[in-house]
């Protein structure tokens, strides 16, 4: 079997919020990508910036853009409404008919962001099993063990058996440089600048995974939950009133994703 990057493969990227196709822009360049954006990722700028990225690859009649406020689907979680979730695995299942992928892309679950981390089950929902597509997650980013800041678009070192490599071209990695550089300009005031150059070294080749299964049986000691840290400051402060949590709010969602797609097969 290919690996990731086969000249020959159909692909189908899904991620939650525009300007997450940055990380693997080299492969989006390749023949044949098709891309699904979940959210408008907290505003018209990303998307346009998206847009824009987009058209360098020539890409623009291939990608499809859901724009749901990204404040829904932090709301639909807390509210445990399905609706909007049901929603998004009927969109990817219509995007698995249509491009009939050899591989699909979604965000990793790295629970940093708990929008990012549903990507992975809407997928799974969507596939309920049937499809012959091989699902690989994509970094974005995550926490280092140490505390001492964050990796971006790199699979954690606890997981380095699972890391795959797509090795890029002089010309992708010229053009995901310029495209960096000159259209997703916003990721400096969402990042700081010192993250995006500390890209520099990664821009020859895109990392990904095999996706996991999904960790519903039970919390994992190890799990750094950035997103219920960060949520809990907010509440200290008192900027949000709720808190999206792993227990009462992810994994509840992801099962009733998972026990809808069965009952559908």
């Amino acid at each position: 079997m290919a690996g990731p990057g086969s000249e020959a493969a159909r692909r189908l990227f899904v991620f939650s919020h525009p300007n997450h196709e940055l990380g693997m822009f080299g492969l989006l360049g390749r023949p044949e990508a098709h891309l699904l954006v979940l959210s408008d990722g907290g505003g018209a700028e990303r998307v346009r910036q998206t847009r824009r990225g987009l058209a360098r690859l020539g890409l623009e009649g291939r990608a499809t853009f859901m724009d749901v406020p990204e404040t829904a689907y932090y709301d639909a979680l807390l509210a445990q409404d399905r609706t909007l979730f049901d929603t998004y695995v009927d969109e990817v299942r219509k995007a698995v008919e249509r491009v009939d992928p050899d591989e699909i892309y979604c965000d990793a679950v790295e629970h940093y962001n708990p929008g990012h981390d549903m990507t992975l089950p809407i997928v799974w929902a969507a596939l309920g099993g049937q499809s012959r597509s091989r699902v690989f997650e994509v970094p974005l980013i995550h926490e280092r063990a140490d505390g001492a800041g964050y990796r971006l678009q790199q699979v954690a070192p606890s997981l380095a058996g699972r890391r795959l490599v797509v090795q890029l071209t002089p010309e992708e990695t010229a053009l995901k440089t310029r495209a960096r550089d000159e259209v997703y300009r916003d990721l400096d005031a969402q990042l700081g600048t010192e993250l995006l150059s500390a890209r520099d070294g990664q821009l020859t080749c895109e990392e990904l995974m095999e996706a996991r299964p999904l960790p519903l049986e039970r919390r994992p000691e190890d799990m750094a939950l950035r997103y219920e840290a960060r949520g809990e400051l907010l509440r200290s402060q008192g900027h949000v009133e709720h808190v999206v949590t792993y227990e009462d709010h992810w994994q509840p969602m992801v099962r009733k994703l998972l026990a809808a797609s069965e009952a559908r097969s």
